[in-house]
């Protein structure tokens, strides 16, 4: 028999993949950053990172929601001279909050109004997100009468709006049940050699 036959494949282990994912999700952005013509020097970069971040963290942007404190900058072109300042194509890397319909978020119920439904956040500061979860999507749903204010739920994305320079992100969800919680945790399997 030749070698080659006699090796063999590695078995493929397949994993399910969680759908509660982090709320954020990395991303490179390229942006025009103008800076008065007095703040170009040396440090530049230094410079660059701090108006960046003046300008487009804890607020909502085109991609979404921009994480306070995720933002670096990658790298910038020369900058062009228009005026009295300099303007820069600048590549930055950061952490965006952008969810999708679909998408399964746990959150803390902070108020239940018996009329509207619940209002929840994320366990984050600041909040990136305000979840809204309808009392009328729920009606026959026994888990939302349960819910009080301070539980941990799960949430699924139906729908979400925000406009630049907001300060979070409204979404519309509907209150799924935490699988985990419900079944418990998975026995482990048994392998017989």
């Amino acid at each position: 028999m030749s070698d080659t036959a006699a090796q063999q494949k590695p078995a493929i282990k397949k994993t399910r993949r969680s759908r509660t994912l982090g709320i954020y999700t990395p991303m490179m952005i390229t942006n025009r950053v103008s800076i008065p013509m007095t703040n170009v020097g040396d440090n530049i970069k230094q410079t660059l990172e701090r108006v960046v971040a003046n300008n487009i963290e804890g607020k909502c942007i085109v991609e979404g929601f921009i994480k306070p404190g995720s933002t670096r900058v990658v790298s910038y072109s020369s900058g062009e001279l228009h005026s009295a300042e300099a303007v820069f194509e600048v590549v930055i890397e950061c952490q965006v909050c952008c969810p999708v319909e679909g998408m399964h978020i746990s959150c803390i119920a902070k108020s239940i109004t018996e009329s509207a439904g619940i209002k929840a956040e994320v366990d984050e500061e600041p909040s990136p997100v305000i979840i809204f979860i309808a009392r009328d999507h729920h009606y026959t749903n026994k888990l939302f009468s349960k819910v009080k204010v301070g539980d941990k739920i799960k949430a699924r994305v139906i729908g979400q709006r925000y406009e630049l320079n907001d300060k979070y992100i409204s979404i519309i969800a509907e209150l799924i049940e935490d699988k985990a919680e419900k079944y418990g945790k998975k026995k482990p399997k048994l392998k017989i050699k």
